[in-house]
Formats: structure tokens, sequence, C-alpha cells
């Protein structure tokens, strides 16, 4: 009687809901195929349009449940374009270029390795970046260039070849605070370094044995901020350069980009400051934010000077990044080009106005953390 009236039951809920069989089990029911929503947008980059030049769009993706017995596939492609601007993909080549080497001479060795097996974050034939107006946004480093400045500024060996294993990174912020730049754009330089911090993330975010920070500010005088070996979290670290870095009023009439440099050089990249001089797998790395080339000096006494240091920095292992906020770009492109040794895809770039520096903040507060360091194409 107990085993007749189960059997009934599931007879009649089989009837009403068609969710349980006879034997009690569960159907399967038909669904169709749905999309979920897009994600964030992901770097801006540059593409070849129909005209023969190119153009600025970044790219989001999204993900589908698939359709299970018998329902309808999804409609639509799983990724869509937008267009960008340049000074976004100003921002995206500035962080590419600070996460990616182009391999040196060494670049055989067990000691070289790529975090990414699969990214190629900059290529052979990187060329100058220009936006609609002209304005060159980025100078590139190719191989070629790089052979070229191997076989004619400098003729000597690196001490100790990079990138090693690239593990780990001293970055140096060096700041400009002359009188041109005032307190309000200052800060602007300090959001900025704010901003390249805050996108290190996973094993190569600010720690004693990952990635370790410095400021230094410089005028007619210099003016340590922060050392190497002050902040080993990235939130603390974001603090202190809230509560730390601060504009000079006192001494801040002139741009002495050569003494600051120098400066830099031999007395911030030490062991007393933090860095790790002579510690395998250690990059070591400089960011220039200036508005100018110099005004300690004239301009071909200025040029030779910052040829020879950065022949001494490139002999040191100490890499370069510049950012120039100005309307003379080319000038002190040209003026500052002996600080760029080719070990980066980009190591020269320019925004024309404070206000179009502004997105570009904005574009690097924006974009993906950068999670691991990368080596490009090799330039043997």
């Amino acid at each position: 009687m107990d085993s007749l009236l189960i059997f009934t039951l599931c007879c009649i809920i089989t009837s009403v809901s068609g969710q349980i069989g006879w034997w009690g089990g569960a159907v399967s029911q038909k669904r169709d195929c749905f999309w979920h929503a897009y994600g964030q947008y992901g770097h801006c980059d540059k593409v070849a349009d129909a005209r023969g030049g190119y153009a600025f769009r970044k790219r989001r993706v999204r993900v589908q449940t698939p359709a299970r017995n018998g329902g309808s596939p999804c409609a639509g492609s799983d990724h869509e374009y937008a267009p960008c601007t340049s000074e976004e993909y100003t921002g995206t080549i500035f962080v590419r270029s600070v996460s990616t080497m182009i391999g040196d001479d060494s670049s055989s060795t067990p000691d070289i390795i790529s975090l990414s097996s699969t990214t190629t974050m900059c290529t052979d034939g990187d060329d100058d970046i220009y936006d609609q107006f002209g304005h060159l946004l980025a100078r590139g480093n190719s191989c070629e260039r790089k052979r070229r400045r191997r076989r004619g500024i400098l003729r000597t060996k690196r001490q100790a070849p990079y990138p090693l294993t690239i593990k780990n990174r001293d970055v140096l912020f060096m700041i400009d605070e002359s009188s041109s730049v005032g307190s309000l754009n200052f800060q602007k330089f300090v959001r900025f370094a704010k901003a390249v911090v805050g996108s290190l993330c996973g094993a190569i975010s600010v720690g004693m044995d990952t990635t370790r920070v410095g400021v230094l500010n410089f005028d007619r005088a210099q003016h340590v901020e922060i050392d190497f070996d002050r902040y080993f979290a990235k939130a603390q670290l974001l603090t202190g350069m809230s509560n730390n870095v601060r504009y000079h009023e006192g001494t801040s009439s002139s741009t002495c980009l050569v003494n600051a440099l120098r400066y830099a050089r031999t007395q911030m990249f030490t062991s007393s400051r933090g860095s790790r001089v002579g510690v395998r797998g250690t990059e070591r790395m400089m960011i220039l934010l200036t508005d100018g080339c110099a005004n300690c000096g004239t301009d071909d006494n200025v040029k030779t000077d910052l040829n020879r240091i950065g022949e001494a920095f490139e002999r040191q292992g100490i890499s370069i990044l510049t950012y120039l906020v100005t309307g003379i770009a080319g000038k002190c492109f040209n003026i500052m080009k002996g600080l760029s040794d080719g070990s980066h895809c980009y190591q020269q770039f320019h925004s024309p106005t404070w206000a179009k520096f502004d997105e570009v903040i904005q574009s690097v507060e924006t974009s993906p953390c950068m999670d691991a360091w990368y080596i490009g194409n090799s330039c043997n």
C-alpha cells in the first residue's frame, strides 16, 4: 500500500510540474544561452585604420552561460571596442614601458626569464607616437635605436647587464618642483607617481623583497622625501606620499636637472638609502617628472652633461623614464635623449599641456594593474 501511494504521488507531481520523473529523478529543462554583463575596458591600443594611419581603441569582454538541452545559442560577439584618446594611449604605453624591458645581449643566459610566456608587451620597431595635432607623445626605443646607442655613445659593457631575473625593482620618482611647475602642478606630478604605485599589484606590489619606492624632489636644490626602505606596504607608501612629498617654496626658482641627476645616482641609489645595490635580480629605475630640460647652464652644456650622466646611469644598470609636460617637447627630447638607454619600449613621454596631463593621470589611475615584470623582444 505504501509503495503504491508513493508511485501515485510521483506521477501526479510529474504531470503537474514536469520537474521529476516517475522514478523520482530530476528532468533537465531546455535553457537558452545568455550573456553576462561586460567587464571593464582594458588598455588603450594603437591599431591601423583604413586610411593607412592609426587610431586608438580599447576592448572589453563578456562571458556567456552556454545553452543546454537544445536551447538557443548566444548571438553576437564576446567583445566590443570603443575609441580612446591619445592621452589614454600615452598612459597605456607608459605603464607598459614601466613593466617591460627589452632583452639585452645576455638574454640567452639562464638568468633571463620572461614572467609571461604568452604576452608580448612591446615589439621591435616601436616608433614615435603623435596625436592628431602632431604633438609628440612618446619616443620609441626600437632595437635598432638601441644598437646605434651601444655602438656610438656607450662602447663599454654594463657592470651588471640586466634584466637578470626580474623579480625586484627599486623605483625612484624624481619630481621637478621649480617655479615654472608651481605648487598646483607639482601636486599633479605627485598624483601621477601615486597612480603608478597604485598600478603595482600581486607579485610586484610594494614590499621589502619586491618593489621599493623612493621620492626625490629637485629645483635648485635636492630634497629627499622618501627613502627606498621607509615603506614596505603599498597603502602605507601612498599615504606617505600624500603626507610627506611637499613643495619647497623657498628653493623653487630653477630646474637644476644635471645636479639632481648626479645626486640621484650617487646619493639615492645607495645601500644607505635602502636601494638594493648589487642584489641579484633587482632592477633599478628612475622616473623623472619635469616641465623642462634644465635652466642651470646653456643648452649645449646641459646636453653634453646629460649624455655623460646617461652613460654613468647605464653602466650602473639604472634605467630612466622621462615624462615631460611642456610645449617644446622636440627641443627638450633632443637635449635629454642621452638619458634613454634603449632598455624599455619607450623612455621619453610628453604632454603638451597640464590639462592633457590630467587625462593621462586619469588613464593610469583606471588602467588594469601590473602584476608581473615582462621582457620584450631581444635586441641581440
